[in-house]
């Protein structure tokens, strides 16, 4: 530190900065110290990267963590720069994209998830604005990522027992012992003003019941908005198409894309059987 502050005091950056980047390579220990000292000096991060961290992923995860956690600025070219270098994991990602969440940044949030993410995209976000719409990349706990919450009397989960592309789909099988009103599987989109043509393929086995599985298409913070849902699939059918044009109004930047089944009124209300869904996109038409 001593060595490091002579240096700085006589303009040489780039050489204090190098007894720093040792220590980072030789322990966390003094993560926090060093990192500390980065903040003070208000040491830009293109430099940091270059003459401050050692080789390797364990000194620069530890760094966009601290920037993170302070709130500094920066964070954007780190994460360049470690996705760039192949340093990133899930765990950072999903870190970096909920604290984009946190500040309402839900374009750099969507970017860096498909920085991420990179060719498992799957064209993602530009040419579908839906993540693993064909669920064939293991579920993470990103924000753009499907979300399955667990209810009784519903088992859903993704398999590689049928698919109409690919290996997985999407499984939901209703016990039949419930009226249910489900809305326990979605993901959540960022978008633009616009046009988009929401499409999917569905496939039932034996739905009972007059209300059916349909999707459910609503601006995030306010249903106002905007508010569709597509036709509902009962009894049995082979993969179905299901198409749907949807105008994004000015001031929507976050929608929800449920799987949805809206409770019945009916005396013989109970849902059973089986729904598939595969090939979930947004597109954008503008």
């Amino acid at each position: 530190m001593r060595a490091a502050d002579f240096y700085y005091e006589t303009h040489k950056t780039g050489r204090a900065l190098l007894p720093m980047s040792r220590v980072l390579a030789d322990t966390d220990t003094y993560d926090d110290l060093i990192f500390g000292w980065y903040a003070d000096k208000r040491l830009p991060a293109g430099e940091v990267l270059a003459h401050g961290l050692p080789p390797g992923q364990r000194a620069v995860r530890a760094y966009m963590r601290d920037l993170i956690a302070g709130g500094l600025p920066g964070t954007k070219e780190v994460w360049t720069w470690i996705t760039a270098h192949g340093s990133s994991d899930v765990r950072l990602a999903q870190e970096y994209v909920a604290y984009l969440f946190e500040q309402r940044d839900y374009e750099a949030a969507s970017r860096a998830w498909a920085q991420y993410t990179g060719s498992r995209g799957n064209g993602y976000p530009e040419s579908n604005r839906v993540f693993n719409g064909d669920f064939e990349s293991e579920l993470s706990d990103s924000p753009f990522d499907w979300r399955i919450n667990s209810r009784d009397g519903v088992d859903a989960s993704i398999d590689a027992q049928a698919a109409h592309t690919g290996s997985h789909s999407l499984r939901i099988h209703f016990g039949g012992k419930e009226n249910l009103d489900y809305s326990d599987v979605g993901q959540t989109v960022f978008v633009k003003p616009g046009r988009f043509r929401f499409e999917a393929y569905v496939r039932t086995q034996e739905i009972t019941t007059d209300k059916g599985v349909a999707f459910h298409i609503y601006d995030r913070d306010s249903g106002a908005r905007l508010d569709v849902r597509t036709e509902e699939f009962t009894g049995t059918h082979d993969w179905t198409r299901v198409e749907r044009v949807v105008s994004v109004p000015s001031q929507t930047r976050l929608l929800r894309i449920e799987v949805s089944r809206q409770r019945s009124m009916k005396f013989d209300n109970q849902i059973g059987g089986t729904v598939r869904i595969d090939d979930v996109k947004l597109a954008p038409l503008d």
